[in-house]
C-alpha cells in the first residue's frame, strides 16, 4: 500500500513543462540617420485576447487558444512597438528614432495591436496574421496628422511557436515598409508646416 501511494505521488509530482520564449526577427540591413524630424514611437496598446504573452492561435473565427508554455518574450503591445522602433530607425528615413525623444518637431506614433496569432487556414496551410492600427500625431500640439490600419499574414514554415514567430515578423516587415514612406512623407509635410510657423 505504501508503495502504491509513493509511486502516485512521484507521478504526480513531475516537473511542469519549461516555458519558452520568442522575440521577432529584425532584418540585418541598416542606414543612416536621416534629415527627417526626430519620431517618438509609443508603447502601442494591445486588443483582447492579444495583450496576454501567452502565443495565440485559432482553428476557426470563433474560438481562440494559446501555447500555454510559449510566449512572447515581451508584453505584445511592447514587442511590435520595439520592432518599429527599429525598423523606422533603419530605414533612414528620420533624424532620430526612439521611445521618447524630447526634440522640437517630433512626431509621435502610438496605436494598437489589432491581432498578433496563428491562423490555422487549413489542417495543412497555417498563417501569422497581424493587424495593426497606427496614429501620428504632432507630439506639441496632439492633433491628429495620419492614421491607418495595416493588416498582414505570411505562410508558418512550420505549425509551431518557432513558426509562427518568423511568420509573424515577416509579415510585420512588411506592414513597417508600408507605413514607413507614409509617415516620412508625413514627416516632410510637417516640418515644412513647422518651418513656415517659426517666427
Amino acid at each position: 500500500m505504501k508503495l502504491a501511494i509513493l509511486a502516485t505521488l512521484a507521478a504526480c509530482g513531475g516537473s511542469a513543462p519549461a516555458t519558452h520564449y520568442y522575440t521577432l526577427p529584425m532584418a540585418a540591413k541598416s542606414a543612416a540617420p536621416g534629415t527627417g524630424p526626430t519620431l517618438a514611437i509609443d508603447t502601442l496598446e494591445a486588443a483582447r485576447p492579444y495583450d496576454d504573452e501567452r502565443m495565440v492561435y485559432r482553428a476557426d473565427a470563433f474560438r481562440v487558444d494559446f501555447y500555454e508554455y510559449h510566449r512572447w518574450a515581451a508584453p505584445p503591445g511592447a514587442l511590435v512597438s520595439d520592432y518599429l522602433v527599429e525598423a523606422f530607425a533603419r530605414s533612414g528615413r528620420f533624424r532620430a528614432v526612439g521611445r521618447e525623444p524630447n526634440a522640437q518637431g517630433a512626431i509621435s506614433i502610438g496605436g494598437r495591436v489589432v491581432a498578433l496569432e496563428e491562423v490555422d487556414a487549413t489542417p495543412q496551410r497555417w498563417l501569422g496574421h497581424v493587424t495593426v492600427s497606427l496614429v501620428a500625431t504632432d507630439r506639441a500640439t496632439g492633433r491628429v496628422l495620419w492614421t491607418r490600419e495595416l493588416d498582414d499574414s505570411e505562410p508558418m514554415p512550420t505549425r509551431s511557436p518557432d513558426g509562427l514567430a518568423r511568420a509573424v515578423g515577416v509579415a510585420l516587415a512588411r506592414i513597417a515598409d508600408r507605413a514607413i514612406p507614409q509617415v516620412a512623407e508625413l514627416d516632410r509635410a510637417h516640418a515644412s508646416q513647422t518651418c513656415a510657423s517659426a517666427p
